[in-house]
């Protein structure tokens, strides 16, 4: 059997699914065995959504962090026991 089968191929209808969960039909296998309803997987609408809200959740986690960050540099600011003045930033490590 070809390693891509045409639209109007009646085996088509036969074939898997698309084993990355979109539930279309498989137009291609590859060699793990595994159907894709495109030539390239990241076009697959499963793979897109599960890359969307990957990223989704790390760029909040990234948000939360850093707003953790500054909140610690806030207070960590070292003033001069004689004149009460601001001398610098205290980095903390973690």
């Amino acid at each position: 059997m070809s390693k891509y089968i045409k639209k109007g191929c009646h085996l088509r209808a036969a074939i898997l699914r698309c084993s990355y969960g979109c539930g279309q039909p498989g137009v291609v296998k590859f060699k793990n065995g595994r159907w894709s309803c495109h030539k390239i997987v990241s076009k697959c609408p499963a793979i897109v959504k599960k890359r969307s809200e990957t990223f989704r959740e790390t760029a909040s986690r990234k948000a939360a962090i850093m707003k953790e960050i500054k909140l610690m540099r806030s207070r960590s600011k070292i003033q001069c026991p004689h004149c009460a003045g601001f001398i610098g930033i205290q980095l903390l490590k973690t």
